[in-house]
């Protein structure tokens, strides 16, 4: 409640910079923009924290790390197709869909490239990991990251450069710090393990789906779900 009532009001006041930054026309563009990319990250990605907490508590209860960190891998490997169906998704999308929304121009190209940043955020993996390790306060800390970064290039953008593009560029710099502290915060707590440790031999992504029985209908399904 602490986390998201913190950045609920972080990002009041960054949203508040940024309408009396931009005007009511270029909030317009700036949430039009913003919501493009967003749905175009909800389509792409498969929901990795839900796969890992439906298949790795058994491993966890069971102590076998090996076949954990096989699925830390490819949770990870489904993050990053992700990133890749996001750029792809989003160049593709811009074209045919932009100008149903009435983007057009200069705001195609800056929507694309928005868009594309937004593999910034897959961050499921790391996520999943905390959660799983029972660490729901450090994941809560370490995504507090998100709102606190951007009320700070917010303001500065507010300050210095106020333009749509510069806001959306501290958006997704927002979304690369915060995933980056996640990754830390997640690789430390299983590096406090002494079984998960000793898991990194033998790594490969050739017995996971025999480990995992329904591991990819459950990943398709809950990436058809979130879209």
């Amino acid at each position: 409640m602490a986390g998201k009532g913190i950045g609920g009001l972080f990002g009041l006041v960054y949203l508040g910079l940024a309408a009396r930054a931009l005007g009511s026309a270029g909030l317009g563009e700036f949430v039009l923009i913003l919501s493009f990319g967003q749905a175009v990250t909800n389509i792409a990605q498969f929901q990795t924290s839900e796969v890992l907490i439906r298949f790795g508590a058994r491993h966890l209860r069971n102590g076998s790390g090996d076949q954990f960190a096989r699925l830390i891998l490819f949770s990870a490997a489904l993050d990053a197709l992700s990133a890749m169906a996001c750029i792809v998704i989003a160049l593709g999308a811009v074209v045919v869909i932009g100008p149903m929304v009435k983007l057009a121009g200069e705001d195609q190209i800056l929507a694309a490239a928005f868009a594309t940043s937004f593999i910034f955020s897959i961050r499921g993996t790391p996520v999943g990991i905390l959660r799983l390790l029972d660490r729901f306060d450090v994941a809560a800390l370490s995504e507090a990251t998100l709102p606190a970064a951007r009320l700070l290039a917010g303001a500065l953008c507010y300050a210095f450069a106020p333009k749509v593009a510069w806001f959306l560029a501290s958006w997704a710099a927002a979304e690369l710090i915060t995933t980056a502290v996640i990754w830390i915060a997640a690789i430390q707590q299983l590096l406090r393990r002494e079984h998960l440790k000793r898991s990194s031999r033998r790594l490969g992504l050739r017995n996971v789906v025999a480990e995992n029985s329904g591991l990819w209908k459950f990943a398709w399904f809950m990436n058809l779900a979130s879209t």
